[in-house]
């Protein structure tokens, strides 16, 4: 991690989310993942640490140095039973605990259907909305909503609430 102004100013720069939380900035990129800046001095910034990860940031919460970070474009290489490997597309929903920026460290990685398109945060309960379409190039097929919550009151024990799948209805269908 470079401590230099510059080092810094690129975190912030390249950021697609940021959020102030203290003297802390929290830097969320595509390109760079969760970058940490002391900005207790605006003249002399300085990087603290950095998580790399390589997904499009969709949003962020932090709350006492813990973050809950959801990404879209998560793609990972994976094999089928026949041996058939191809990359795949996933979004993702992260605790990172970042209160010692020098080691900031995963405490939780859960995968979720579909695209990201919306959360909230209430309490403790995390909920995610995703969209999906069926899995079928060329063809019409029936688009999904689902709804999944998360209890983030202990994220090293981040675990899924529930999950709620919303078929749109059929006059939705693409070319309809």
């Amino acid at each position: 991690v470079g401590n230099g102004n510059n080092a810094a100013q690129r975190a912030i720069s390249e950021a697609d989310i940021l959020q102030l939380n203290g003297d802390r900035l929290y830097a969320l990129s595509r390109f760079s993942g969760l970058s940490i800046i002391d900005v207790s001095n605006p003249q002399a910034l300085r990087l603290e640490g950095v998580y790399r990860t390589a997904a499009e940031p969709f949003e962020m919460y932090v709350q006492d140095g813990l973050v809950f970070a959801m990404f879209n474009g998560w793609y990972s290489y994976q094999c089928n039973e026949q041996g058939v490997c191809s990359w795949q597309q996933t979004s993702r929903m992260q605790a990172i605990d970042a209160r010692n920026p020098a080691d900031i460290q995963l405490l939780a990685d859960h995968e979720v259907p579909g695209a990201i398109s919306d959360s909230r945060r209430v309490g403790d309960v995390l909920y995610l909305a995703t969209h999906e379409w069926g899995g079928c190039w060329g063809c019409q097929t029936v688009p999904n909503t689902t709804v999944t919550s998360f209890n983030v009151a202990n994220p090293t024990e981040l675990t899924q609430v529930d999950q709620l799948r919303l078929p749109s209805p059929p006059e939705t269908y693409l070319g309809e």
